[in-house]
């Protein structure tokens, strides 16, 4: 992995998966649960911010983003979009996502 901070998705079968390098906005996991009321932080063993998103909470966080984009930092809206992509590709019951430098 490289040494750029951005967020990994922890997969079980394959270890963690880099699915979007942090741009140069203040954003982060921990916003989708304030602003959105999505998802779950959950506790991290290394201290790292990590939150639990069902499919369909990942669903409804891509329309709500893409209807309230003009209105957050752009680098945020890129990574629900990395986030929905990534979910889209696969069939998992639920993702746990966590930031990583």
């Amino acid at each position: 992995m490289t040494a750029e901070p951005g967020v990994c998705c922890l997969e079980p079968a394959t270890g963690p998966q880099r699915i979007h390098f942090f741009e140069d906005d203040h954003y982060g996991l921990d916003d989708i649960p304030e602003m959105f009321r999505l998802g779950t932080l959950e506790a991290d063993p290394e201290g790292r911010v990590r939150l639990a998103l069902a499919p369909a909470e990942i669903r409804e966080l891509k329309v709500m983003a893409d209807a309230y984009s003009f209105d957050m930092p752009e680098g945020l809206v890129h990574l629900i979009a990395d986030l929905h992509r990534f979910a889209g590709e696969r069939g998992a019951p639920r993702y746990v996502f966590v930031e990583v430098d």
